[in-house]
C-alpha cells in the first residue's frame, strides 16, 4: 500500500535532501528528478571502450529548436537536474544555447566532459559555464600523461584534462569533480588519482567499471572492449588492494569518493562478466534490489531516443512527442522495477547502480543486515 496518492507536480527537494525523496519517489512521486541527456554524437577523442568515433555521427543530433523545447519540458515536468553527456557535450555548437535555457529554468546541470577543449574557452563561454553550470566533471583514468592518452586516443589528453581542471578553478566556478574508468591496466591509478583530485581542487572522483557493451543507439559493442575487464584472480586481488589505499586516500584527503559502494560491487560486476554468469550480478548483493535510477531518471539519447536508462532499448522519441508522453509510456517499466522485475539486459549495469543498492539496502535494512552494516562502516571512515 503506498503512502497517498501519486504525485506529478514539480515537488523539489534541496539538494542536500536529494536522496531522501528517493523514498518519495519509490512510494508516491511519479516524475523524473533528473534526465541524463548524450547532447550529441560527436566527439573530439577517440577512447578505446567506446562506440562513438567509429559509429556516430552529428547528423541525428536533436535539432537546437528541439533540444530548447525539450529543456522548457523538463521545467514543466518538475526534472530538477540534468546531467550532459555526449559523445562530448562541448562538442555540440549549440550547447551554449542549450546551456542557458537550463539556467533560465533553474535546472541545475552537471557537465561530463573529457575535458579536451576547457582550456581554449573565450572568456565568454566560460562565463556561461560559471553562470549556468553547477559542475563540470571531467574525465580522467590515469595520472601517467602517457596511459591516459593511450586510453583517450588523443595526444596530450591528459595535460589538456588537467589545463581544464585548471581553467575552472581559476574561474572560481562551477563545482569540479573527476570522473574515472576502471579497467584492467589502470588499477594501480585509483589512490593516485584521489591524490590529483586534492591537488588540482576538485571536489570528487567518481570511479566506474568499463563496461563491454554500448550505450548508444544504432551502435554496436566493440568485441575489444572485453579485453578491458579485470578477468584474473590476479586482477581482482590487484584491483582490491588499489581501491583500498584510495579509500585510505580519501580520508586523509578529504576528498568524496564513490570507493565505498564500488567496492560493494566491483568485484561481483567484473566476475559475473569473467565467468558469465546468469542472472543478474547484484541481486548477489542485496535482497529486494529495487532500481533507483529509472524511479527518478531517464535517459535521451543524441538521436531522441528515450530509455529507462542507458544499458536498455529505446521505448520512444522526443523527435516524435514530448518528454511528458516519454515518461508515461516507462510507467509499466517503473511499476515492474518497484517489484523487482528486471529485465536480463540489466545485468550490464555499471553506472548508477550504487545509487540502487544502496536504496534497496535502506529499504529492506533487515533483509540486508550485512550490507547495512558495511554502508555504516563506511561513512564512518
Amino acid at each position: 500500500m503506498g503512502l497517498g496518492p501519486r504525485v506529478s507536480l514539480p515537488i523539489r527537494f534541496p539538494r542536500k535532501l536529494a536522496f531522501l525523496s528517493c523514498f518519495a519517489h519509490y512510494h508516491w512521486i511519479d516524475r523524473p528528478r533528473s534526465i541524463t541527456w548524450a547532447v550529441t554524437g560527436r566527439c573530439n577523442a577517440n577512447c578505446i571502450f567506446c562506440e562513438v568515433p567509429a559509429q556516430l555521427t552529428s547528423q541525428e543530433d536533436v535539432t537546437q529548436e528541439r533540444a530548447l523545447k525539450l529543456v522548457e519540458e523538463m521545467n514543466t515536468i518538475g526534472v530538477e537536474e540534468v546531467v550532459l553527456v555526449g559523445g562530448e557535450p562541448l562538442a555540440r555548437k549549440d550547447i551554449w544555447q542549450i546551456l542557458e535555457q537550463c539556467s533560465k529554468f533553474g535546472i541545475r546541470v552537471l557537465l561530463v566532459t573529457n575535458g579536451l577543449a576547457i582550456e581554449k574557452l573565450d572568456p565568454r563561454r566560460l562565463e556561461v559555464l560559471r553562470r549556468c553550470v553547477s559542475e563540470v566533471r571531467i574525465s580522467l583514468d590515469s595520472t601517467d600523461a602517457e596511459q591516459h592518452d593511450s586510453i583517450r586516443g588523443v595526444s596530450r589528453a591528459f595535460d589538456r584534462a588537467v589545463a581544464g581542471l585548471a581553467t575552472l578553478r581559476r574561474l572560481g566556478g562551477p563545482e569540479v569533480s573527476i570522473s574515472t574508468v576502471v579497467m584492467n591496466g589502470n588499477q594501480d591509478q585509483i589512490p593516485k588519482l584521489v591524490e590529483l583530485a586534492d591537488k588540482s581542487g576538485a571536489r570528487a572522483v567518481y570511479f566506474q567499471p568499463v563496461s563491454p557493451i554500448t550505450i548508444f543507439s544504432g551502435a554496436s559493442a566493440l568485441t575489444k572492449k572485453m579485453e578491458l575487464l579485470v578477468n584474473t584472480q590476479a586482477d581482482f586481488e590487484r584491483l582490491e588492494r588499489n581501491v583500498d589505499a584510495g579509500l585510505r586516500a580519501a580520508k586523509r584527503l578529504r576528498i568524496f569518493t564513490t570507493l565505498p559502494i564500488f567496492q560493494v560491487f566491483a568485484g561481483p560486476y567484473f566476475q559475473a562478466w569473467a565467468a558469465n554468469l546468469p542472472g543478474l550480478y547484484f541481486e548477489t548483493i542485496v535482497r529486494k534490489f529495487v532500481c533507483l535510477t529509472t524511479l527518478w531518471s531517464t535517459f535521451v539519447d543524441y538521436d531522441g531516443s528515450v530509455k529507462p536508462c542507458a544499458v536498455l532499448a529505446s521505448t520512444g522519441n522526443i523527435k516524435q512527442s514530448s518528454l511528458v508522453t516519454e515518461w508515461a509510456k516507462l510507467s509499466q517499466f517503473r511499476t515492474n522495477a518497484k517489484a523487482g522485475r528486471l529485465p536480463n539486459e540489466c545485468q550490464a549495469c555499471f553506472c548508477n547502480i550504487g545509487e540502487s543498492i544502496v536504496f534497496s539496502t535502506l529499504r529492506s535494512p533487515l533483509r540486508n543486515w550485512r550490507m547495512f552494516e558495511t554502508l555504516a562502516a563506511s561513512r564512518l571512515r
